[in-house]
């Protein structure tokens, strides 16, 4: 995992991670393409080694697994899964904008884990927190955890997360072609 100014608080945060010390609710956020989906990962493949049980999913994927077993009435076995785990990661809350009953639902599946002495770890995408969508009483919860916030990388960060990714890579004088202030165009573009 690159790390550099920009996304070291993240990473301090993964390098230590300890369940019993840290907050109940964790949620990083930054722009598109900043790593912060690896940043869940990178966590979640370090929970594995330990004795806690964890769930890494995305929100739209949440959201279609919950409308599934709505619709199967199967809810309860939904609901266990969710409920029992001890560490849940949630990638990319924004998704859920507009879906109400899943909003509802995951917030009383993210009250069960922390009734039951577990933790959340979420991603939202942006610059500034705005959990409006989510209702006044879910995203006070959310926000009276850590909030960690990815800087913008400056142009110098790029560059040597370029040559990190790219060690093969001499010229790079493209780079200042196509830099617009975003990362994932930047890689994407040195991409056969």
């Amino acid at each position: 995992m690159f790390v550099s100014e920009y996304n070291q608080l993240a990473f301090q945060f993964i390098n230590s991670f300890n369940c019993k010390k840290i907050p109940n609710v964790t949620i990083i956020v930054g722009s598109s393409g900043l790593g912060k989906t690896l940043i869940l990962n990178e966590l979640h493949q370090r929970i594995q080694n330990t004795t806690y049980n964890s769930i890494l999913i995305d929100s739209k994927k949440f959201a279609s697994k919950y409308a599934y077993a709505a619709y199967k009435q199967e809810l309860n076995s939904f609901r266990k899964i969710f409920r029992n785990t001890n560490i849940l990661l949630l990638d990319n809350i924004n998704s859920l904008q507009g879906k109400l009953k899943t909003i509802n639902e995951l917030y009383f599946t993210l009250d069960a884990i922390l009734n039951n002495g577990g933790k959340t770890v979420i991603t939202y995408r942006g610059q500034d927190l705005d959990l409006d969508f989510l209702g006044e009483k879910f995203a006070s919860k959310i926000k009276s955890g850590l909030i960690i916030k990815l800087k913008r990388p400056s142009e110098k960060e790029i560059k040597n997360f370029i040559r990190y990714r790219f060690p093969d890579l001499d010229d790079l004088s493209i780079f200042d072609t196509c830099y617009e202030g975003n990362l994932k165009k930047i890689v994407d573009s040195f991409r056969p």
